[in-house]
């Protein structure tokens, strides 16, 4: 009972976020097959066996979108897990150790802040030729300097506070107040960052493949199947809206959840 008081507390964020979830989670329960092509069922309007009805291959479209979910959701969810790592160590080693090596991470973050995310992530794709590594590599590069630079800040106002040098006084080594003191304030103040990324990631996904540099056919991924659908929009309205609205809710579930811990981080300060 009380894990359910708990998550009813956390308002229209969680049951957003719950809703994402086991739309993702459908693809075990659907039985269409996403590859299947019956061109003789091309175009084919919402049935009790095809529930989005099918595109101009044929194929089941409620399948396509379900098995898309777990690719672009997969996908912008290990970029985050990646950034986070990369950005949260250098962000902490750089408050810890300051200096020289503070300057050089600073200012390559500067850098890559100035260029747009999605450039970044396109010019990969495009000079890799597509697929999940170079989406991983570029989307990468544009999210770790968020995550240092807020790491950084945080890990610095942290060592200022008394319990902190009433631990160095004490004679705690740095990796003790590493983990007691610094990594817990950064990692919940970093969680509202890692939702607000995962629905950036799922666009420039979704960007990507529509532009057709992201994850090649046959492969079900929600971009490219906006992409495909469009010529057929007057024909099979339906059909091309599945994708824009799995992009729309899920997009939608993360921001309200990085609302959420940003709201929580703020009453805990």
């Amino acid at each position: 009972m009380a894990v359910f008081a708990r998550f009813r507390r956390l308002g229209p964020p969680a049951f957003l976020a719950a809703g994402a979830l086991l739309f993702v989670l459908g693809i075990f329960f659907y039985p269409g097959d996403p590859y299947q092509q019956d061109l003789m069922q091309a175009l084919r309007p919402p049935d009790f066996e095809h529930w989005l009805g099918t595109d101009h291959l044929g194929r089941d479209v409620m399948a396509r979108v379900l098995h898309g979910s777990y690719r672009s959701v997969g996908i912008a969810t290990i970029c985050v897990g990646v950034s986070v790592g990369v950005g949260g160590i250098l962000g902490l080693a750089s408050a810890l150790w300051g200096g020289l090596f503070d300057t050089v991470v600073m200012r390559a973050a500067d850098v890559t802040l100035a260029l747009p995310g999605i450039v970044v992530a396109l010019a990969f794709a495009a000079f890799f030729g597509g697929g999940v590594i170079p989406i991983i590599l570029g989307l990468n590069l544009s999210f770790w300097p968020s995550f240092a630079r807020m790491a950084r800040a945080i890990a610095l106002s942290t060592l200022k506070e008394n319990h902190v040098e009433a631990a160095r006084l004490a004679g705690y080594g740095g990796m003790t107040i590493l983990r007691r003191h610094l990594l817990p304030p950064v990692l919940q103040q970093l969680s509202g960052l890692v939702a607000l990324n995962i629905g950036v990631a799922i666009i420039s996904i979704s960007s990507l493949g529509f532009l057709g540099f992201g994850l090649q056919p046959p492969e079900p991924e929600w971009g490219a199947m906006i992409s495909e659908l469009i010529p057929y929009m007057a024909a099979a309205p339906i059909q091309l809206g599945g994708p824009c609205l799995a992009i729309f809710l899920t997009v939608s579930a993360m921001s309200a959840l990085a609302g959420h811990f940003a709201q929580g981080t703020r009453l805990d300060a």
